[in-house]
Formats: structure tokens, C-alpha cells, sequence
């Protein structure tokens, strides 16, 4: 496990370096060599996407992502309980639902190309599919412990 928490970080790590020197590269030939590069732009867009749901999916634990919490913060331990329970099920069932329709897009999108790059879209927007396996399974291990006696506190 420990082996796969760090291709995870270095997976991460290597994405945001490539995105900023891929920036900094568009910064440069635009503003001080004034010929700018047409796929820096467009590489920047792709690895910002890629970094954004792989982050999401495999690096950022569950209770940092990003809430509204200020009604929950004011309920009792069980009500959040049961609330954590509803709303991980509910996350988990229209991701695992939807898996299909965005397969199914992702897969009609092999006919399109970016444009600088010549990159299928397909490969492009792979990233999503993964994320919401990787979420699914986030969510299912989260349910898992909600609905144990022993776990439950932990995961409030």
C-alpha cells in the first residue's frame, strides 16, 4: 500500500511540474521571445484537468474536500451519522449509475483531436471515468466504517 501512496504522490508531483514548466514556457515565448507556442495553452488545459480529478480521486481524503458544513457542524453525532450514511449512498449510486453514460460519451470521443496537439479526446477525458471509480470506492470503504460500531466515529 505504501508503495502505491508514493507512485500516487510522484504520479501527482510530476503532473504539477509539467504543468507549470508547460506555463512558464507559454509565459516566456509569448511575452519575451514574442513567438508564442500553440500547444502550451492546450497542454496546460489538459494537465490541469488531469491534476484536478486525479487529486480529487486518489490524494485528497474525504473530509478535505470542499463542504458546507455549517448546519452539519450543529447536529448530534448520530444525525450525522445517518446523514453521512444517506448523502456517501446517494454520492455512490448516481456516480456508479452515470459510470455508463460517461463511458459511453468518452468512448464516442476517439473521433475528435485537439486541436494544437492532435491528442484524441478520448484519451483526454479518461481521467473522469477513473476518478469516479476511485471516488465510488472512496465512498463504498466510507460506508463501510459508518456502518460499523467500532469505525463510525472516526469517519464523522
Amino acid at each position: 500500500m505504501k508503495f502505491l501512496r508514493h507512485i500516487r504522490d510522484w504520479a501527482t508531483i510530476a503532473m504539477f511540474v509539467v504543468l507549470f514548466l508547460t506555463l512558464v514556457a507559454g509565459i516566456v515565448s509569448r511575452y519575451v521571445l514574442h513567438a508564442p507556442i500553440a500547444w502550451t495553452d492546450e497542454l496546460a488545459v489538459i494537465l490541469f484537468i488531469w491534476v484536478i480529478f486525479f487529486t480529487g480521486g486518489f490524494s485528497l481524503p474525504y473530509k478535505e474536500h470542499f463542504g458546507f458544513d455549517v448546519v452539519y457542524d450543529m447536529l448530534s453525532l448520530r444525525s450525522k451519522r445517518v446523514i453521512s450514511i444517506v448523502t456517501s449512498a446517494g454520492l455512490a449510486a448516481v456516480l456508479i449509475y452515470s459510470l455508463p453514460f460517461v463511458w459511453d460519451y468518452i468512448s464516442f470521443m476517439w473521433r475528435e483531436r485537439t486541436a494544437a496537439l492532435q491528442w484524441r479526446y478520448d484519451y483526454v477525458y479518461m481521467i473522469f471515468p477513473i476518478f469516479q471509480v476511485a471516488v465510488v470506492l472512496g465512498l463504498l470503504r466510507r460506508l463501510v466504517r459508518l456502518l460499523s460500531p467500532k469505525y463510525w466515529e472516526a469517519e464523522i
